[in-house]
């Protein structure tokens, strides 16, 4: 629950001696609230917003006038984290689950993995392995609605892009080590 998790950390920093006024979590709920005001106000240096995409098109509009920076997390943009010490069998069948239950389309959607340098080979390899087994139709199973997709095809899971790099679980970009 992102507020929740905001608030603590706003608690955590508190406790770790940041000073007052640094880092500041201010929750509100539609128009007309103290969110409403804060995304409007010029002394606002920086917005963050965690929630829905109609709001987070609000939220924009209003910072533009102050060209205020904003940073939007809408439609189940999280992470996984995994760790050397992590069973590794498990971590992978949560990671394809969070990805691709109800083809990815849900708020808490790991949309973004983050894996240990000394299992991210190991890791790899198995998460695409697994990754394209729950492919529906690599399954041969009806997909409807689905429009252009091919898994397993370039800016998928697995093959190559144009410049031979290989690409395994980041679109047209090439995996990176943490």
């Amino acid at each position: 629950d992102p507020p929740a998790s905001a608030t603590i950390l706003a608690r955590l920093a508190a406790e770790a001696g940041l000073p007052d006024g640094v880092f500041n979590v201010v929750h509100g709920y539609g128009p007309n609230s103290v969110g409403e005001a804060l995304t409007r106000d010029p002394r606002v240096d920086r917005i963050t917003f965690t929630g829905e995409t109609n709001t987070g098109r609000i939220i924009s509009r209003a910072a533009a006038e102050n060209l205020t920076p904003v940073s939007l997390e809408m439609g189940g943009k999280n992470c996984n984290i995994v760790f050397a010490d992590a069973d590794l069998d498990n971590a992978i069948d949560w990671s394809i689950q969070s990805i691709f239950r109800n083809a990815g389309q849900i708020c808490l959607s790991g949309s973004r993995l983050y894996v240990q340098r000394g299992i991210y080979d190991a890791f790899l390899e198995k998460f695409v392995a697994q990754g394209l087994d729950f492919c529906p139709l690599r399954r041969g199973e009806q997909a409807g609605g689905v429009g252009h997709h091919s898994c397993g095809s370039p800016g998928k899971l697995g093959g190559s892009d144009k410049r031979g790099r290989k690409q395994q679980a980041q679109g047209d970009r090439p995996h990176a080590q943490v």
